[in-house]
């Protein structure tokens, strides 16, 4: 009886982590591990709204993490349409490009039809419950970070807009991609 309560009180401290081990932090997560110590850590990407985008234009996109979830929150010039299928997604990447996500949140005439995320190494989609949050000219997108594993603490990024099946606009424009969660 003694051997199973010391057991038991041994279990109780490492879940709750009290025990003498120092804490791990996963090295999938693109931000630091969230505790009551750890800052939010975020990567913004700003985009000229006079680059020739037709029909939404990406004003900014900002990722942000707390060590549980990665928010996407993309702020557009103009609301969202509410008579077009919209697909909103960022592209995360390794700095060696060997794990490629994209993280996407579809509208279909104003309304969420589809979060997800896309894993683009093994072609294998995952289908989020949607959290996605719409105010105004800004939507915010909610990923869990136990989906992106493998991206490592400085993974490069952009976000971009698809409007009906075409084209749309980017952040950043042009080829140069946003770097590092850490908010450098």
């Amino acid at each position: 009886m003694n051997r199973l309560w010391i057991i038991c009180t041994v279990a109780l401290l490492v879940l709750t982590g009290c025990g003498s081990a120092p804490a791990s932090q996963d090295s999938h997560q693109p931000a630091s591990t969230a505790s009551s110590g750890s800052k939010i850590v975020e990567s913004i990407c700003k985009d000229s709204t006079s680059n020739g985008a037709q029909e939404i234009d990406l004003k900014q996109v900002r990722l942000q993490s707390d060590g549980a979830e990665l928010l996407v929150e993309y702020t557009l010039s103009a609301p969202l349409p509410t008579a077009d299928d919209i697909l909103l997604f960022s592209m995360a990447r390794s700095p060696d490009y060997k794990i490629r996500y994209q993280l996407g949140t579809e509208f279909r005439d104003g309304t969420e039809s589809a979060q997800f995320i896309y894993d683009l190494n093994s072609s294998t989609p995952k289908k989020i419950t949607p959290a996605t949050v719409v105010t105004n000219q800004t939507v915010t997108a909610h990923f869990p970070l136990d989906d992106l594993k493998g991206l490592g603490t400085g993974f490069e990024w952009d976000a971009r807009v698809s409007v009906n099946g075409g084209g749309g606009d980017r952040c950043p424009a042009g080829e140069t991609p946003q770097w590092n969660i850490h908010g450098n």
